[in-house]
């Protein structure tokens, strides 16, 4: 515990110098500087006139490193000794202007900007060290036009609160599987999920977009404005400037027949061989997920999603079933907000297949986390055979996923459409790992790394950019493939500076 003190308050320091040195500010005291921000900070020293000005100027909310919000925020679900960092300020914005007027403070003192909406980006790049974070989450406007059958969504909005608000509505957006995902990441990246077969990737549900450009402009974009930057805020990242604002094609969906089929964790192999081929030949409205990780007993758990028409339901069953009885099944009719729910039926099965952890209770010091990705062209045999070896001997503490298979609308768009790549039945996976003291962090890192470079000889070159969790530029362009040349373009036009780097980075 000394040790991570000693840490904690070094990196406070750290972040309290760079707060003070950037761009030559020095003036107001602790006291005049608390009162007009708002922040309780006493260690902050002194405080340039400046900062307190822009904490004035926004309606949103400014924190320093000793706010009782601060640490919570500065946080990403992927935690680890990699993405452990301290901005020296956190502009939480509750409006557009609000972001304007934090870029236009983080340019003028030569502050790195970090763009932070769910926080859910693995890399960890939504947080930066001594610089800003933009802070998005305040931004949660849903605004559903029925007659125009378009929903409105502010950029701090979550995956799983936009469907829960629309299935009110018995309509839906094609949105990620995990619905703690921000719409924001997501759409930006391209957005995968449970319909993306019948109704196509998040991006490609899109039809305007508000975004606040480096030099401080406010621009809407859509087929009508600013087409070329429409294209490429549809699966180009958060390069060419902050989204605040989407507006998406609704549609409409009252309910799906789906939820989990849970397997032994021998059936691995046998279960992807399986997988391959039902998905080969899936109709669009059918997509499965593969989740495991290190529970007492481990299981193979499929989450299974149809979105088309009850006449059908049996037809598509039938093959899903015939890859034998599970130990628990949980498909019923639901919707789809409610895909992943954990139902009392699933509590039940848990508990009675439960061991109790008999092992000597393990010292923590916090919560950590590694996260990596990456798209497979195919599930050969070989490559399932090595997946399935990593995992049998991974220490505890794993878990994995496959999914996201291209097919059916995902995959009807041109190639030049959008930025993103869209090679029909290749899928992606990931390796994680979770532990709880800091001791650990190395040794569980490395099982992930070491993970993804074993399964490297059957894996795309290029990954989807949501899963990518690299910044190398060799790695960026593949991911883009053809399409990267007029990215790079476009990012020369509107942030040339390469003020928005913090992110699976295209260079100008």
């Amino acid at each position: 515990m000394t040790n991570l003190l000693r840490k904690s308050q070094s990196r406070r320091q750290f972040v309290r110098q760079t707060l003070l040195s950037a761009g030559g500010l020095l003036l107001t005291s602790v006291a005049s500087a608390s009162d007009q921000l708002g922040v309780t900070d006493p260690d902050a020293g002194k405080l340039d006139g400046s900062l307190a000005a822009f904490g004035k100027s926004i309606q949103g909310k400014v924190l320093l490193a000793s706010d009782a919000g601060y640490d919570g925020m500065r946080r990403v679900l992927s935690f680890n000794p990699q993405t452990d960092k301290y901005p020296a300020i956190i502009a939480q914005c509750k409006t557009a202007q609000d972001v304007v007027r934090s870029i236009e403070f983080a340019r003028a003192n030569s502050l790195e900007i970090a763009v932070k909406s769910g926080g859910c980006d693995v890399m960890g790049q939504s947080v930066c060290e001594g610089g800003m974070v933009v802070d998005l989450s305040l931004l949660q406007e849903i605004e559903l036009s029925v007659e125009d059958r378009t929903v409105r969504v502010g950029a701090g909005v979550r995956c799983g609160t936009l469907e829960y608000t629309l299935s009110d509505a018995g309509v839906v957006v094609p949105l990620a599987c995990n619905p703690m995902v921000g719409v924001s990441g997501l759409t930006l990246g391209g957005g995968l999920g449970w319909v993306s077969g019948k109704h196509g990737m998040t991006a490609d549900n899109v039809v305007a977009m508000d975004i606040i450009t480096a030099d401080g402009n406010q621009l809407r974009v859509s087929d009508e404005q600013n087409e070329d930057l429409f294209w490429a805020l549809r699966g180009g990242g958060g390069n060419f400037g902050i989204v605040t604002a989407f507006e998406y094609k609704v549609h409409p969906l009252a309910e799906v027949y789906g939820g989990i089929l849970v397997y032994p964790l021998e059936m691995l192999g046998e279960y992807l061989q399986f997988y391959r081929g039902i998905m080969a030949d899936a109709p669009d409205e059918l997509m499965i997920e593969i989740s495991i990780s290190s529970t007492n007993p481990p299981m193979l758990v499929t989450t299974v999603c149809y979105s088309g028409d009850e006449s059908s339901l049996q037809a598509v069953l039938t093959p899903v079933r015939k890859f034998g009885p599970p130990i628990f099944d949980g498909l019923r009719p639901t919707k789809l907000s409610q895909i992943t729910a954990i139902t009392k039926e699933i509590n039940s099965f848990v508990a009675a297949n439960s061991k109790p952890d008999t092992g000597t209770p393990k010292e923590s010091d916090g919560h950590y986390n590694h996260w990596r990705g990456v798209t497979i062209p195919e599930w050969t045999d070989s490559a399932i055979n090595t997946f399935v070896t990593i995992i049998e001997k991974a220490p505890a503490g794993w878990s994995i996923g496959v999914g996201h298979y291209m097919h059916g609308a995902s995959c009807a768009v041109s190639a030049q459409a959008t930025p993103i790549l869209r090679d029909e039945h290749s899928s992606s996976y990931f390796f994680n790992m979770s532990w709880g003291h800091s001791s650990q962090s190395d040794d569980s890192m490395a099982w992930v790394d070491r993970s993804i470079k074993d399964m490297k000889p059957f894996n795309r070159a290029g990954t989807y950019i949501n899963y990518l969790s690299s910044n190398a530029p060799e790695a960026v362009a593949d991911s883009y493939g053809a399409n990267y040349p007029r990215l790079r373009k476009l990012k020369s036009q509107y942030d040339s500076e390469n003020s928005f780097h913090l992110n699976r980075n295209i260079r100008a």
